[in-house]
């Protein structure tokens, strides 16, 4: 209730009110996050525990197998070595449990679908043309034959400059056409499709 307050000082204690009402929620807020936080710092807690007994019982298991008399002994080098094959081993059984899961396999699905589609509907890039013509080349064996040495080799013949053989002939080097790149490089795409269709249905 209010006793004789002006509008103006009504108006200030309702927005106090409402203030403190918001101060009090934040509060609850950030205690319920404290909670949560203490109870993170148990579990990781837990956790380093579990993987000091563990990597200290590992120690123990090669130092058994490798006959070493103390473990001081092994190098800083090989401890580096160990510590990266541990975490190269942990990180494939993470990224396999990863995969195993219901909602990872999902995005993996949509991303193959996504990867097919854009490979099915590519089209031949517009510079393609101009970084293609001349850059690709065949050999055609005894393609090119010279009138003039046909019969007669002359290793000083104008026509081929001596290169062609006892018979007149020599390989003729050829440009790929443009049509022929474009060609193989859409087939090259539907390979590609088919491989990640099979993929993703194994």
């Amino acid at each position: 209730m209010f006793f004789n307050c002006e509008p103006s000082d009504r108006s200030k204690l309702i927005d106090a009110r409402a203030e403190n009402a918001k101060l009090r929620e934040r509060l609850k807020e950030l205690e319920q996050n404290v909670q949560k936080l203490e109870s993170e710092v148990c579990v990781l807690l837990g956790r380093y525990g579990d993987v000091w007994y563990e990597g200290f019982k590992s120690a123990q298991e090669y130092q058994e197998n490798m006959n070493i008399g103390c473990i001081t002994d092994i190098s800083p080098d090989n401890i580096l070595a160990m510590s990266e094959a541990a975490e190269t081993e942990y990180l494939k059984q993470a990224a396999s449990k990863n995969a195993e899961h219901p909602r990872q396999k999902a995005l993996n699905k949509f991303a193959l679908e996504q990867k097919v589609e854009a490979f099915e509907n590519a089209q031949i890039p517009r510079h393609a043309k101009a970084g293609c013509i001349g850059e690709f080349n065949f050999v055609i064996e005894d393609g090119r034959v010279c009138p003039e040495c046909w019969q007669d080799k002359d290793d000083s013949c104008h026509m081929c400059n001596g290169e062609s053989d006892e018979s007149g002939l020599s390989d003729l080097t050829a440009t790929v056409p443009w049509d022929l790149c474009k060609d193989i490089w859409l087939r090259m795409n539907k390979i590609y499709v088919e491989q990640l269709r099979k993929g993703g249905e194994s």
